[in-house]
């Protein structure tokens, strides 16, 4: 669980930075919610690490900012940018190991 929860916060970090790397920084809307989210999921993730079992709130809040982060890009981008798929692919792989995080159980 905890190899997932660093993935996630590494993910959240490619969402905080990818305005700038794909260059869609003149798209205000685009670079302020990746950048949120990508926060967000940074803080939730970390804080994830500390919970004993998988389902608790941070990896549930890893697990929605997943969902926004793998259908945002089509929302906000209606050209074919790059950028698009690259985060959506992220997106998706953030959503599978939140779900898996979510899944997890302590064992007693």
């Amino acid at each position: 669980m905890k190899t997932r929860s660093v993935l996630i916060a590494l993910f959240g970090l490619w969402f905080t930075a990818a305005p700038w790397m794909f260059g869609y920084t003149g798209h205000a809307a685009a670079v302020w919610m990746s950048v949120g989210f990508g926060i967000v999921q940074v803080i939730a993730s970390l804080c994830s690490l500390r919970q004993a079992s998988g389902d608790s709130p941070p990896n549930l809040i890893t697990f929605v900012t997943g969902i926004i982060m793998a259908v945002l890009p089509f929302t906000l981008f209606t050209t074919g940018h790059h950028a698009v798929w690259i985060t959506a692919a992220i997106g998706v792989l953030t959503l599978v190991l939140s779900f898996t995080n979510l899944s997890h159980r302590q064992r007693p």
